[in-house]
């Protein structure tokens, strides 16, 4: 068996500085395709992008977006716009104190909830008589 020179004489490096050289080569080469796979695999993974769809999605999202806006608009409006009374005066609101130990009310009238954050509204609907008149009797 003949033995390998570890030098040529053309060569300035050594036989195993050349291999050693591949190898990092084929390491580096092998990291290079594991990233460019994963970026193919990632890509390849996205859902295709339909024009028409999208414009749809967008249109769908500014239509949701436009009609909650009006409805919280319109029960604001009619909060405001309630008397939160019977005919014959006397305020509708029924008040109960919740878990969180706040008094709130509700009017069946506009279907609102009067809270504390609702300010003079909820003082003025709380110093209002409750029930009806007829039922009040007076004892002289």
């Amino acid at each position: 068996m003949e033995k390998i020179p570890d030098k040529t004489s053309d060569s300035p490096f050594t036989m195993s500085q050349i291999v050693t050289l591949f190898q990092k080569m084929m390491e580096e080469s092998a990291k290079q395709n594991q990233e460019m796979m994963r970026a193919i695999v990632s890509e390849i993974r996205k859902p295709p992008l339909d024009p028409i769809k999208e414009i749809q999605k967008a249109r769908e999202k500014e239509t949701k977006e436009k009609s909650l806006a009006d409805y919280w608009e319109r029960k604001a409006n009619k909060k405001r716009n309630c008397a939160h009374s019977r005919q014959d005066g006397t305020c509708v609101v029924a008040w109960a104190v919740q878990s969180d130990g706040i008094l709130r009310g509700y009017c069946p009238n506009c279907d609102s909830t009067i809270t504390p954050e609702d300010g003079d509204l909820y003082q003025q609907q709380r110093l209002r008589p409750r029930g009806l008149m007829e039922s009040v009797r007076v004892v002289a």
